[in-house]
């Protein structure tokens, strides 16, 4: 019976330590770290409560605040836990989204550099200028012109692009395309005053080619003289040009049945 009584009081007086341990427990937590948001720091073996701990020891780039348990997290970092890596700026101009995992902002379309601070060209003024990234605009190389530089320029007489007129330019070969009885690189020269002119031998054979030249209009005779102009560049002999061998329609129509 005495042995019995005696274990029942060893058991009873640690039931009451343990107790007060615990008690001693929820005391200094509530104390000392009422508003810690990761737990609490502790010693003599885990019995008391000391102060705050910060969430995942601020990843080694902060510093704890062990009153509070909020990480002071170093410059570039971010995050309740500094894990977060920070852009510059913080809100990437508001032209793009932080990439945390980076630090790098991804810029919407239209803008690129840290912080998508610069704007884009179009299409990069298509290696014919250089950009301007304040602006997003194109300065083109000479040659070149269009909100990309994309448009090779066709030459200029008098300030008229192509002579003006109903001349047009191709602005992918930066050629211009003559009408209005017109030829050379700029459409300056007068078909009907080269072809009365003559001197060379294609124009010699053009005449003998289209006799009545002098009664197309200025349209029909820009196509029928760079119709047989081509023939000529191609390598076609003038007998075979003279005799209508392998003449374009256009040639044909206008020169053969012109009265």
């Amino acid at each position: 019976m005495t042995l019995r009584l005696e274990y029942k009081i060893i058991i009873g007086v640690a039931v009451g330590l343990l107790l007060i341990l615990i008690g001693i427990r929820v005391v200094t937590q509530l104390v000392n770290c009422g508003k810690c948001k990761a737990g609490c720091n502790s010693k003599f073996l885990g019995l008391i409560a000391t102060d705050c701990k910060c969430p995942n020891d601020c990843s080694k780039l902060g510093k704890c605040d062990n009153k509070t348990g909020i990480c002071k997290c170093n410059p570039g970092t971010g995050g309740a836990d500094c894990s977060l890596k920070l852009c510059s700026p913080e809100d990437c101009n508001k032209q793009g989204t932080c990439n945390t995992k980076t630090g790098e902002c991804d810029c919407k379309s239209g803008f690129t550099g840290k912080g998508c601070l610069e704007r884009t060209c179009p299409a990069n003024c298509s290696n014919n200028g250089t950009c301007d990234p304040k602006t997003g605009k194109c300065s083109c190389h000479p040659g070149y012109s269009g909100v990309d530089c994309s448009k090779k320029d066709c030459p200029s007489t008098g300030g008229k692009v192509c002579n003006g007129g109903k001349n047009t330019c191709n602005y992918t070969t930066g050629k211009c395309v003559c009408n209005n009885g017109t030829s050379s690189d700029d459409c300056s020269e007068s078909i009907l005053n080269k072809i009365k002119e003559g001197g060379s031998e294609f124009l010699k054979h053009f005449v003998k080619l289209c006799p009545h030249y002098d009664k197309l209009d200025a349209n029909t005779l820009t196509m029928v003289y760079n119709d047989a102009m081509q023939l000529w560049k191609d390598g076609w002999s003038l007998s075979l040009i003279t005799d209508g061998v392998k003449l374009g329609s256009v040639i044909k129509d206008a020169c053969m049945g012109t009265k």
